[in-house]
């Protein structure tokens, strides 16, 4: 398993996982039964993202090049799968806009970011480029619709802004080892904890002030 998330919107909603065989598992948190298995990619699954705008929708990205949509509000699930066009097939990181309902962001192997926008998927509105290994995860701002973060296996973070699509703010995390993680607070703005593969000092938090600016 190599995602797994609760619902932001349906407390009620099921657990979502995603599995190294492509499928998105819909758990029912209370029994831990299995309620459906949805094959979503033909490949690894990276990971899973609920939307906060929808309840019962949940998006997923895999090996086989993209990221898929999944109605769960239906007695039988349906998908949605969006080719994402780059260098690399391994899209494995995948984000709703917190502030805009149709707005995704991916990242991948092939060290680019995409913003789509789900109404029109293709081509993608931006395509932001400046990390030169792999965006293994990145995330939304949960206080400002245009900025969000990256984390890289070139061992940096990047912040990034929708109104100047310059190559983000590179932020040299330090690490000795792929970064792989990334969070930020709900409570305090700026505050950002990023974690990787490094022994001893995988978990590192920071303040940066051009996510709130």
């Amino acid at each position: 398993v190599h995602g797994v998330g609760f619902g932001a919107v349906d407390k009620r909603g099921p657990l979502a996982a995603g599995t190294t065989n492509g499928a998105v598992a819909l758990i029912d948190p209370n029994s831990g039964r299995l309620v459906h298995s949805v094959k979503a990619h033909n490949g690894p699954l990276y990971q899973v993202a609920w939307s906060p705008h929808v309840a019962g929708v949940v998006a997923s990205c895999g090996g086989d090049g993209r990221f898929s949509l999944l109605d769960t509000r239906v007695k039988q699930p349906a998908l949605t799968t969006v080719a994402v066009p780059g260098d690399s097939p391994e899209v494995m990181t995948v984000d709703f806009n917190k502030y805009a309902e149709w707005q995704v962001a991916t990242g991948g192997a092939d060290q680019a970011i995409r913003i789509f926008d789900l109404r029109t998927p293709v081509p993608p509105l931006h395509v932001l480029r400046g990390h030169t290994r792999a965006v293994r995860r990145l995330q939304w701002s949960p206080f400002r619709g245009d900025r969000l973060v990256s984390v890289s296996y070139d061992m940096t973070f990047r912040i990034w802004s929708l109104d100047s699509l310059h190559p983000g703010t590179c932020i040299d995390s330090e690490a000795r080892e792929f970064l792989c993680g990334v969070d930020q607070s709900l409570h305090r703005a700026g505050l950002v904890v990023v974690c990787g593969w490094e022994e001893g000092r995988a978990v590192r938090l920071f303040t940066c002030d051009a996510l709130c600016k």
